[in-house]
């Protein structure tokens, strides 16, 4: 008869854990739908996924929400979502594609300029660059190496 008891209140703790659980994570979601969106157009994104850090000088603002192609420039459009709605962000902020470590995870990293306006949701970032890839680098080395 105790070992049954035992047994309840514990598959009771468990089922208790599990609605927190849901109840937390249904929480964090709709915190990360807050906010607004900024889009760039970037020539290269090398490896940056959705859901990759947006940060303002180191510091996590959002999320990529989406990369997509842009069929008129032919560049990747990535779509972000900035968890702060009060963050105004200078209209010539820069807008960078930055590794994480050699292995080649990505993040991007908006850099505020001096602008008195700012952007506003939806509008796009004008001063993207992309992602510099690390092989090119390498075969550049080497040709100028080469070269002398």
């Amino acid at each position: 008869m105790l070992h049954r008891m035992i047994e309840t209140f514990v598959g009771l703790g468990v089922l208790c854990l599990a609605g927190f659980l849901l109840v937390y994570a249904y929480s964090m979601n709709t915190v990360s739908e807050s906010g607004y969106t900024l889009k760039a157009y970037v020539d290269q994104v090398g490896g940056l996924r959705t859901g990759a850090p947006v940060c303002v000088g180191g510091v996590k603002v959002g999320a990529v929400e989406s990369i997509s192609l842009s069929h008129e420039s032919f560049s990747a459009c990535v779509l972000l979502r900035l968890y702060d709605a009060s963050l105004k962000l200078p209209s010539d902020t820069k807008l960078t594609v930055e590794s994480t470590s050699l292995l080649g995870g990505k993040y991007v990293s908006l850099n505020p300029g001096v602008e008195p306006d700012a952007l506003s949701p939806g509008s796009t970032i004008n001063f993207a660059s992309g992602s510099v890839s690390f092989e090119n680098l390498l075969i550049s080395a080497f040709l100028q190496k080469d070269a002398k």
